[in-house]
């Protein structure tokens, strides 16, 4: 017998991967049941009655309700089974509700005592009531959850978990743990316990989610990341953000941009170009996302602070997908950590230089270098023999 697995379980074992997930529960006291209300789509009298939906459903029947009268049509709905955008939105809901095997809620019962209550309206009734009630015994027929109650891990009742196994199973099985908390203290030697541990299902599961999976690349990561929050200990920049103000390079165009936009993340991600890459990447590439705004006020943007996967996310998506993206990738390919250092964090002049020859001038021609090159250089072979790269 298979052991007993429940939604804990599942949140504690991939406590972000998880949330993939929409939890959909009828016990709910929102009457979250389209079932709830099946007489407004029945009965003539009642059908002009708006449709009440919990916000779970909201979303998906908005997609489905394609001319807008708050009614679902079977057109509606044939068009929404061949829908990619409402499947995929599906595919990740997973619902708690009755099950057809079981008559403690026998669905062809509830409908019969609805059209009972009202046969007055339907010229057919008579064939109506004799459909259901055919229905009614053959669904106590195939009811079997009672027969099994006694056997051991069987549900004692009918209120059962309905998912869709395949996106359920692709899920979780394309996602495995690349960097153990053993490594990840390794790469953050300075870094506390509780941060290893905050941050390592965080980052492992982006790493998932992007499909990243080249140790050197992780190694230089860890090693810029390291050099960027002072091993954990920083989920954003210290100063103001006053600095960038007005920095067209950066996408810096309007009054306030300078602080809105400043750098956040392992890889402090800064710029409006930059915010609005990794906004427009996750609304259309990450389903929990798909409304994510990060650009329209301070506030907003501050989420990728107090938001830990979001932090993590732009970071890795600056490193493998953002603008500069590619160019970090092929100095990897070279060991080239001077032109990563300044993919990641610029260049300009320097009261102590790490390197003694000059590698890149700015319009003066004067030597630049990213800050705390020093720092970033110790940071990745530290992350490198970690990893063994």
């Amino acid at each position: 017998m298979l052991p007993s697995l429940t939604n804990q379980d599942c949140k504690e074992q991939h406590p972000l991967t998880f949330e993939w997930a929409k939890i959909i529960d009828i016990e709910s006291d929102d009457n979250i049941s389209l079932f709830a209300q099946v007489s407004t789509y029945i009965v003539p009298s009642l059908r002009n009655q708006c449709v009440q939906l919990n916000a779970s459903y909201k979303e998906l029947f908005e997609k489905i309700d394609t001319d807008n009268n708050n009614k679902l049509d079977p057109q509606e709905l044939e068009d929404a089974a061949k829908n990619k955008t409402i499947k995929q939105t599906t595919a990740n809901y997973i619902v708690k509700h009755s099950s057809e095997w079981d008559d403690t809620t026998n669905m062809a019962d509830v409908l019969l005592k609805i059209f009972e209550q009202h046969e007055d309206e339907f010229s057919d009734i008579e064939e109506i009531k004799k459909h259901y009630t055919n229905q009614k015994e053959r669904i106590t027929k195939l009811s079997f959850f009672k027969e099994c109650k006694g056997i051991e891990g069987f549900p004692q009742d009918d209120m059962v978990y309905h998912m869709n196994v395949v996106g359920l199973v692709g899920e979780f099985g394309g996602c495995k743990e690349i960097l153990s908390k053993e490594l990840l203290k390794k790469a953050f030697k300075n870094a506390t316990t509780e941060r290893i541990n905050e941050y390592h299902p965080v980052i492992n599961n982006a790493l998932c989610l992007y499909k990243h999976s080249d140790l050197k690349s992780i190694a230089y990561f860890l090693g810029q990341a390291s050099a960027e929050t002072g091993d954990l200990k920083y989920k954003e920049e210290m100063a103001s953000g006053s600095l960038y103000e007005g920095r067209a390079s950066l996408g810096n165009t309007q009054v306030g941009d300078g602080k809105r936009f400043k750098g956040r993340g392992m890889i402090q991600l800064t710029g409006r170009t930059n915010y609005e890459g990794f906004e427009k990447y996750a609304k259309e590439n990450i389903s929990k996302y798909s409304t994510l705004d990060i650009t329209s006020s301070d506030d907003n943007a501050q989420k990728l602070v107090t938001n830990l996967e979001l932090n993590v996310l732009a970071s890795l998506w600056y490193w493998t997908k953002g603008g500069k993206g590619p160019r970090i990738q092929k100095s990897i390919l070279t060991d080239d950590i001077f032109w990563i250092s300044v993919y990641v964090n610029g260049a300009t002049t320097q009261s102590d230089y790490y390197y003694s020859t000059t590698k890149l001038t700015n319009k003066a021609g004067q030597k630049i270098e990213p800050n705390h090159m020093k720092v970033r250089v110790e940071r990745t072979n530290i992350a490198k023999t970690a990893l063994g790269v």
